[in-house]
């Protein structure tokens, strides 16, 4: 009894450990862009302003994807002319007031000759500069004005240029705050986020990226500065500010394409070590019930066995590695007067454990075969070798322990 019971131990064992050491292979992503492929960020945007003849003097660009945290920052800090990208805070600072219930978009702007819902369309569409400068006079004073937009930023009075508080100069920093500000609160600005996504089609950031994928932007362009702020709803969200002097809007839309393949990239890696995840997870789980179920089967074998056993009596039941072994020591050793008949009672014998256990394995199990021997007779008139049934089980069975 205890024999069996130890080897479906064994099993069990096996099982788990063969489960447990499984490995877990992550997949390659199925496409990837060749400009990407394999890069890091930093490499990728030093090889970018490489190629574009950029530096501190007249690039600044702020990355950041809104899924994995990753973060690209270059001259961040930098101040620069803002062209329109300065009715993006404005803007954020009005709908700020109209949820907190100080002012109503039925508010009337003197100098926009509308209303404060009017303003936002036309500043944040259209981009028209007259509407947008009343907003900000509506304010108070230029000073008043640099001194709300503060809250939104997280750089410090050290930080600071004072040419922030003299023109109209911000950095990409300042925008990617007001970025992160706005896309964490998404559902509070909603009409903010619909008029940024409607406004200045096939230019700027939506210029290479329109037929893609959906783009929020705020953009701007004056005296040589061409600047755009925005989110790019790729399959991982990530935020952009780029401010360039000199160089031309297309860098503007030539970096958001990049990065936006960028992102692209990362996710179909992230989805394929994911997804190769789920598999191996799934192969590992399939294993332990197919490993479990043939530890719970051949102990069921034994339990027959067993039970069959007390029942005729002389019958053992015996576990070797890879092999279940019914021997019949009753016919051993056995005057052989009739050979024909002790191989019939052999037959008979292996016919009904056949089908007490040893047709519900087969049945149930596929790997495996039975081998069925006669009786040896020696010259002496004897049975000198036991006839016996062997269950070769095709997996990688314990050796059991015997008493």
């Amino acid at each position: 009894m205890h024999l069996f019971r130890r080897l479906a131990a064994c099993i069990l064992i096996a099982a788990l450990l063969f489960v447990l050491g499984t490995p877990v292979l992550a997949a390659d992503p199925a496409e990837a862009g060749a400009q990407v492929a394999g890069k890091t960020l930093d490499g990728l945007m030093a090889e970018f302003m490489l190629t574009h003849h950029l530096d501190e003097s007249n690039f600044s660009l702020c990355y950041y994807n809104t899924v994995t945290g990753e973060e690209y920052c270059f001259n961040e800090t930098s101040f620069m002319i803002a062209a329109s990208t300065y009715k993006l805070p404005l803007n954020l600072y009005y709908y700020e007031l109209q949820a907190s219930g100080e002012i109503t978009g039925d508010t009337y702007i003197p100098g926009a000759g509308t209303t404060l819902d009017d303003c936002h369309r036309m500043s944040l569409v259209d981009s028209n500069n007259e509407v947008s400068i009343a907003m900000l006079y509506h304010l108070g004073s230029f000073r008043d004005y640099k001194e709300a937009m503060r809250p939104f930023f997280t750089m410090t009075d050290d930080e600071i240029d004072p040419i922030y508080y003299a023109d109209n100069y911000y950095c990409t920093r300042m925008m990617m705050d007001c970025l992160k500000y706005l896309y964490a609160h998404a559902d509070d600005f909603s009409e903010m986020l619909g008029y940024m996504t409607e406004a200045c089609p096939g230019a700027y950031f939506k210029a290479l990226l329109e037929d893609k994928v959906t783009v929020a932007h705020k953009y701007g362009g004056f005296e040589g500065a061409e600047n755009d702020t925005g989110i790019i709803y790729a399959s991982q969200p990530f935020l952009l500010a780029v401010y360039t002097q000199g160089v031309g809007e297309q860098i503007c839309s030539q970096a958001a394409e990049l990065l936006y393949e960028y992102t692209e990239y990362q996710y179909q890696c992230a989805e394929a070590e994911r997804i190769a995840a789920e598999q191996a997870e799934a192969e590992r789980l399939a294993a332990e019930h197919k490993l479990i179920c043939r530890a719970s089967l051949i102990l069921r074998v034994l339990t027959l066995a067993e039970r069959y056993a007390e029942l005729i009596g002389n019958v053992g039941v015996y576990a070797e590695y890879r092999y279940i072994r019914i021997v019949f020591p009753a016919f051993e050793y056995a005057p052989c007067l009739d050979s024909r008949h002790h191989c019939d009672n052999s037959r008979k014998l292996l016919e009904r454990l056949n089908a007490l256990f040893i047709e519900p394995y087969l049945c149930r199990c596929a790997a495996h075969t039975v081998r069925r021997l006669r009786p040896f007779v020696g010259h002496d008139g004897y049975v000198r070798k036991a006839p016996y049934a062997r269950i070769r089980v095709y997996g990688s069975l314990p050796y059991a322990y015997s008493e």
